[in-house]
């Protein structure tokens, strides 16, 4: 109450403190008087240390104007544990009187241990100063003192004792020659004449932090003498006496408390916008109207913002000018006039080669070239369209961007202004005293926009509000587009300008039933094309009533646009929305979603993974459930992979055939929920639902595979055997094979262009066999009949039933001679051999390097599959051909990946352990053109020596009998299992459907139910093509629009054009195939630096070690573009250093970049 009461009154003369200094003088710290005091809350203030926080509160206390601020500052420090009420009074005082309010405050920050008057002493500097003496300095005699005379012992006593007596006099010195220059905020040593037995600088520096102390409180010292004295004369005995407190009974009438603060959505938008009035004669409504249904809208709304004096034609700028930021990825050569508008020579080309298609035998080319005929019909009719309406309009109109600002400001403050006006609910002085306050609703932009959301909280809302707030959203998409138009126009962007201006926009669907599409529109800056509306709407609703897929070309928005359009449609509190992409288009997937769907339309963005690794208790089960009902009720958007969802199926299945009953059940009845809730988006779709895609999860027991070890000691020789005959067969058949044979050496890698090489190789292997080569077989007791039905057990793909008699009964003491029988007509005959060898290592297959060392599929080159096998069923049928192929898959795996020094060391403990390690040691050495003689001998190896085994890993890295040696003791035995139960799964099972619409065809029943089955569990997606059309699951169908029937005549177009007919044979030296640096050198020659490598020609190099190589053949780029391993774009300097791409200064400009697309990025990236 005296703090108010003084500082409501604001008295010439008060009772303040008499001693300021010494109350100050009782804490540790004193903060200083920079800043002025700004925390706000209750809790800061009550707790508030004074004398810490002294000068910030002296400085706002002397920049208050009113005292009320005072009041509610100094108040409540009052009330504090720690509260000082003599210091609060001095702050008071600080406001009150000028004197105060003049005076110059010290510039410290802070002043610690503060006493009033305080200097340098003496005795404290000579301690200080103290622990620097120079020490007596070692002479021999320390060394001999105990050999030392007692008068040399004296002698060196009184030396010593001579230099610490000089040493303490000079202490004292240099502090009375310190403590002589006080005051000042730094003493000097510069004036000393004499040498010192102290180390001056190291005293000076410790002397100098105390002096600084001592200095600045010297100031604080001088400064509170000051106030001291202004207090002492504004000072007065008479002390504050409260008023008495008068009781009195007085009854106040009860009030509700609430609702005075209003609510944008609850209660402002219910009130009614008055018609706003444009160019005098339409109104807003009248605007929204025919903006909405009317084509002619956008001429409508174009008048009306952009008068005629400004609607001038310009010219298009030229198609040979081309911005770099537009198309990053695009040649400088590359127009949009080329691109849009192939030629008609490739019409006719094309034609031609449909004709030739439908002349064929071939039932499959016959249907081929009838759907190619028609999308080359309506390619040529959309084609000719086009053309016409480019002639009809050959000028356009410039952009007076400033005008569209001014119109999207203008109803902005239409909307705020009657937003604020006083009602009968509202007074003009409440809104006032509201917006004083700053408790009135904010009315921004984005408020403004956020009331569109279709998840928003349901509002009725007043006449005309909900038209208002469209067209202001409308009309800052009209500015957007504007200004659009005009950085094409800038950048001599012909094709940006040219789409531009075709797409007035909203031509095709109304933003009053979409609204989440038009915050899309102003969140990405775009505005959405007629062609991306069709595909969204038949990706949300099918005109089949069922699941089925669509094309579209490539490039046209389809990730970037239409999916965040269907998520957001589809995404209703009641669908569970799932995007589904491959793995390798995740990341940016939900980068780009996040993006578009995380600001004005507020949808939360999941990734929800799930492998055969993750945790299935029944709690970690329900919270995966409960996690997709909350997206699900939040109207959220899940983006996963298809191995996830199938992985998470599998898992519910085997844990109930394992018998694991209380985690099998939660499961089940999860996917049994989610299987009616979710709502599946396909990107990619003609990858998703391939059958490649797939999972293999083996359960129960393991068993040993059927006849090892002869099955992979078998394919260990026959590769063995195809190596022996690459040379002459290379020779034979020159246009037939291509044989590149590593300078490391090891096994070839192998490319088969024709088959007549291939029945040359299997003949020559069986051949070999047959001879008893290798000791695959051994015939020699066998008799004649015997030997001539084994000849033709291998040789024929149909051999006499009196053949297979035979064999089924040759050897019946040696059924292992059987045994490899069968598995080298599995082999030969068969052609699994070929179906190997004629797969590409680290492209198709490969090791997985966290799995185990078993050849595994791989999506793309590089990219090995997480969970699959092979298991698939276009490889082979039976378990036998099923270990088959995966053996020689995972020698070829190992020949062309080398053995790893670890591995190396594991084989070599192996064999120094076995009983006879010569025979076999020498077997390396002898293949091995490049071994240390050295270390020849066995017995002169050290495992433990890092040095000899890299000399023998860098000579072994690729030797076929070192890496046999290491699969047959390490690999096979321990890996090559079988088990009794496999469950799979792929990509046909990805498809969503109603367990009860089975027995009934979607497509036969009524509208109505086609309808209501529309809003269950549904899969839609679309791809770039449709050449798996004729293979998709049964539960799904390819819907392609009619207005999208062009897309494949428009693509082959292309390829017909004169730039994309050019083929150069890139060789190395003496016509030999070229390595990677030859390949990189090339690029350079020709000027390119984008290389995008759909064919996977580069395999001895991960991303990254490409783009360092190439960034040092190409002298000119700045830095280089790859993917890593995770699937994230990076850029790489000239330094080496490495930047996220969207963190690099390369972003929007990849022009002075070398850009490198692997195999795996090929498909959908987004650039």
């Amino acid at each position: 109450m005296e703090i108010v009461n003084f500082l409501r009154t604001w008295p010439q003369k008060a009772t303040t403190t008499q001693c300021l200094a010494q109350q100050l003088s009782q804490n540790i710290l004193i903060g200083g008087f920079q800043e002025s005091y700004e925390k706000n809350s209750l809790n800061d203030r009550l707790g508030i240390d004074i004398a810490a926080n002294w000068g910030s509160l002296v400085k706002s206390c002397r920049e208050q104007q009113t005292p009320f601020a005072l009041m509610f500052m100094l108040a409540p420090m009052s009330y504090g544990s720690k509260a000082n009420l003599s210091l609060v009074k001095a702050l008071a005082a600080f406001a009150v009187y000028d004197e105060l309010k003049a005076i110059e405050l010290p510039a410290w920050v802070e002043y610690r241990d503060f006493q009033p008057n305080q200097v340098p002493q003496l005795d404290n500097l000579i301690q200080v100063i103290g622990p620097f003496k120079t020490p007596v300095p070692k002479n021999d005699g320390d060394e001999l003192k105990s050999f030392a005379s007692a008068k040399q012992l004296r002698r060196m006593r009184d030396e010593k004792a001579a230099w610490d007596h000089k040493a303490n006099d000079d202490c004292v010195f240099l502090a009375k020659f310190l403590l002589a220059q006080w005051p000042c905020i730094e003493p000097g040593v510069t004036n000393i004449s004499k040498p010192l037995l102290v180390d001056i600088k190291a005293a000076l520096g410790v002397v100098r932090v105390e002096w600084k102390r001592l200095y600045q409180n010297k100031d604080l010292c001088a400064h509170l003498s000051t106030v001291q004295s202004i207090l002492d004369q504004h000072r007065t005995e008479t002390e504050y006496e409260a008023s008495c407190f008068i009781a009195s009974e007085e009854s106040f009438e009860d009030r509700l408390r609430g609702g005075e603060i209003p609510s944008l959505r609850s209660d402002l938008l219910r009130k009614t916008i008055p018609t706003l009035h444009n160019s005098g004669t339409t109104n807003l409504k009248e605007v929204i109207k025919v903006k909405i249904t009317d084509p002619r809208a956008g001429r409508l709304v174009e008048h009306l913002r952009h008068p005629a004096h400004i609607r001038q034609p310009i010219k298009l700028p030229s198609s040979t000018m081309r911005s770099s930021g537009t198309n990053v990825l695009a040649p400088s050569w590359m127009s949009a006039k080329t691109t849009l508008h192939p030629s008609t020579g490739a019409n006719a080309e094309l034609r031609k080669i449909v004709s030739n298609l439908s002349n064929s035998k071939s039932l499959i080319r016959q249907r081929y070239a009838e759907d190619l005929e028609k999308s080359l019909n309506a390619f040529v009719a959309r084609h000719a369209s086009k053309h016409t309406k480019d002639d009809t309009s050959p000028d356009f109109v410039s952009r007076e961007v400033s005008l569209s600002i001014l119109s999207t400001q203008q109803r902005f403050k239409a909307i705020v202004f009657a937003l604020e006006k006083p009602d009968e609910n509202l007074s003009a002085e409440c809104v006032h005293w509201l917006r004083s306050g700053q408790l009135w609703p904010a009315i921004t932009t984005v408020t403004l926009l956020e009331q569109l959301r279709s998840t928003a909280t349901p509002v009725q809302f007043g006449n005309s509000v909900f038209e208002a707030l469209l067209d202001f959203g409308i009309s800052i998409t009209d500015a957007q587009r504007d200004l659009r138009i005009n950085y094409a126009t800038m950048r001599g962007d012909a094709g940006r300008y040219a789409d531009e201006m075709a797409n007035k926009g909203h031509s095709n669907w109304q933003p009053s039933e979409h609204p989440d599409w038009l915050l899309l529109e102003i969140e990405v800056n775009l505005m959405i094309r007629p062609d991306q509306v069709d595909v969204a709407l038949a990706t949300i609703s099918p005109a089949s009533g069922c699941n089925s897929v669509l094309q579209m070309n490539m490039g046209q928005g389809k990730t970037s646009c239409i999916i965040p359009m269907v998520a957001a449609a589809l995404a209703n509190t009641q669908n569970l929305v799932r995007v589904v992409v491959p793995k390798a288009l995740l990341l940016q997937t939900a980068q780009l979603l996040q993006a578009r769907l995380g600001g004005l339309l507020d949808r939360q963005v999941r990734h929800i993974p799930f492998s055969r690794r993750t945790p299935t208790e029944e709690n970690l089960v329900r919270a995966y459930h409960r996690v997709h009902r909350t997206i699900m009720k939040q109207a959220g958007v899940i983006v996963c992979q298809p191995e996830h969802n199938l992985s998470f199926v599998l898992s519910g299945l085997q844990r109930m055939v394992d018998n694991r009953m209380p985690e099998a059940g939660p499961m089940i009845n999860v996917q049994s929920w989610l299987r009616t809730r979710c709502r599946d988006i396909l990107d990619e779709s003609d990858y998703t639902l391939a059958v490649r895609t797939q999972l293999i999860y083996p359960s129960g027991s393991q068993m040993t595979v059927d006849g090892h070890p002869h099955c992979w000691q078998v394919a260990q020789d026959l590769l063995r055997l195809v190596d022996r005959h690459l040379y002459a067969l290379a020779h034979q058949f020159p246009n037939s094979i291509e044989v590149i044979r590593r300078s490391e050496g090891g096994f070839p890698l192998l490319f088969f262009l024709r088959t007549d090489v291939e029945e040359a190789l299997v003949k020559l292997l069986t051949s070999d066999v047959l001879r008893g080569d290798a000791g695959i077989l051994q015939l020699q007791n066998l008799d004649g009949a015997d030997r001539l039905a084994v000849r033709e057990f291998l040789f024929n793909e149909r051999p006499r039933d009196g053949t297979l008699q035979r064999i089924r009964h040759l050897c019946p003491d040696r059924p292992s001679v059987k045994q490899t029988i069968y598995l080298l007509r599995g082999i030969l005959v068969n052609r699994i051999l070929m179906m190997t060898l004629k797969k590409r290592w680290n492209v198709q297959y490969g090791l997985h390097p966290l799995r185990d060392p078993i050849a595994v599929p791989y999506h793309a080159k590089g990219v090995p599959s997480e969970q699959s096998e092979w298991g698939h069923p276009d490889a082979l049928c039976g378990l036998r051909s099923l270990s088959l192929l995966r053996d020689i898959l995972s020698c070829l795996a190992f020949y062309y990946d080398g053995i790893s020094i670890a591995q190396l060391t594991q084989s070599l403990e192996h064999l120094l352990k076995s009983d006879g390690p010569t025979s076999e040691y020498d077997k390396w050495t002898r293949s091995s053109a490049r071994f240390p003689d050295h270390l020849k001998a066995w017995n002169s190896i050290n495992v433990d020596d890092g040095q000899q085994l890299g000399e023998i890993w860098k000579a072994l890295r690729y030797n076929i009998a070192a890496i046999d040696y290491f699969m047959n003791n390490f690999v096979f035995p321990q890996h090559a299992k079988q088990f009794k139960v496999k469950l799979q799964s792929n990509g046909w099972d990805i498809p969503l459907f109603s367990i009860h619409e089975t027995g009934q065809s979607t497509q036969a029943k009524p509208a109505g139910q086609r309808h209501a089955a529309s809003a269950s569990a549904m899969t839609t997606g679309f791809s770039g093509t449709n050449d798996n059309r004729t293979m998709l699951p049964l539960t799904i169908t390819q819907d392609d629009l009619p207005g999208l029937s062009h897309t494949n005549a428009e693509v082959l177009t292309y390829l017909l054009h004169d730039r994309s007919r050019e083929c150069h044979r890139i060789v190395g030296p003496h016509g030999v195939r070229a390595s990677e640096p030859d390949l990189l050198r090339e690029l350079h020659r020709r000027g390119i630096r984008i290389l995008i490598d759909v064919g996977a020609q580069i395999l001895e190099m991960d991303n990254e070690t490409l783009a360092k190589q190439w960034l040092m053949v190409d002298g000119k780029a700045a830095a280089a573009l790859f993917f890593d391993q995770s699937n994230k774009p990076w850029i790489i300097q000239r330094s080496g250093r490495k930047t996220p791409l969207l963190a690099s200064p390369y972003a929007d400009d990849l022009s002075k970049c070398l850009v490198y697309l692997d195999e795996a990025h090929t498909r959908g990236t987004v650039t």
